[in-house]
């Protein structure tokens, strides 16, 4: 299970295409069992946020709400530009032809990236932005490309404040690819039961996220989980989880948008 991050980006190091996506297996009994878990940690953060008072100390961060646009800006343009270096759009999975078409999506991707990350023309450069995800549809698919619906988010946000798959042979064959993967093996549990592990944990993790409880602690836990995978994948996993680290400080940060210290700070930034 610490190796969540990899098998929910397990697209980055294994070639998808011979394993579509089985959305049937959303009403199958595992799949809904998982959902009635997440649901119920849900529903215990809930009650963990409203019983137990989080520290002053950890609540003085919201102080520090102006820095949220800073630091998705700086991960997410980097993470363009780096991309767009290495001949992908956003993430590894999509690689860019180098024709005319791919060369101009090159190009928009890393002005974006520049102008995201220099804090210059930050709303236009979302809107482009959310525009090349649409028009690289076509050479891609839909699929591919709002499985990157984190990068749209971003986008709206700076935009507004200025400067679930379910794949289990893909999941397999990486696993076959890279057995050391299923740390549970030795305990032995095989691999479509670690595989459901790491989809649950995914999968309760996002629920308390949604449910906007305990958001600082699965935060931190999050940016643990992700980091520790970058010994195992190293740079290609780095710059596809840019984004997600921005999105992760800024949720550690300001995790409760109606709070005076978020509004008055974010109101600043603006």
């Amino acid at each position: 299970m610490i190796l969540l991050g990899a098998l929910a980006h397990v697209k980055w190091f294994t070639d998808p295409r011979p394993h579509p996506t089985e959305y049937g297996l959303l009403l199958s009994v595992p799949v809904l069992a998982a959902f009635a878990i997440a649901l119920a940690a849900a529903a215990v953060a809930y009650w963990i946020q409203h019983h137990i008072a989080e520290p002053r100390a950890i609540r003085s961060l919201e102080r520090f709400a102006s820095t949220g646009p800073l630091a998705l800006r700086a991960a997410l343009g980097i993470s363009l530009l780096a991309a767009a270096l290495a001949g992908w759009l956003f993430v590894p999975s999509l690689p860019v032809e180098r024709d005319a078409f791919g060369l101009a999506i090159g190009g928009v991707e890393a002005a974006c990236g520049i102008l995201v990350l220099l804090g210059f023309f930050t709303r236009g450069a979302a809107v482009a932005l959310a525009l090349l995800g649409v028009v690289a549809m076509a050479p891609f698919s839909p699929e591919s490309i709002l499985e990157q619906v984190h990068i749209l988010g971003i986008a709206i946000f700076l935009f507004i404040a200025g400067p679930g798959r379910v794949y289990p042979p893909l999941a397999q064959a990486l696993l076959d690819q890279s057995p050391f993967l299923n740390v549970l093996r030795p305990l032995g549990v095989g691999d479509p039961t670690f595989i459901w592990l790491a989809g649950l944990t995914e999968l309760v993790v996002g629920a308390v996220i949604l449910s906007g409880q305990l958001t600082r602690p699965v935060m931190a836990v999050g940016f643990a989980l992700f980091t520790v995978t970058l010994v195992v994948f190293g740079l290609p996993e780095l710059i596809g989880h840019l984004p997600f680290y921005g999105i992760m400080l800024t949720l550690f940060i300001t995790p409760d948008a109606d709070s005076w210290r978020v509004r008055r700070a974010l109101g600043r930034a603006a």
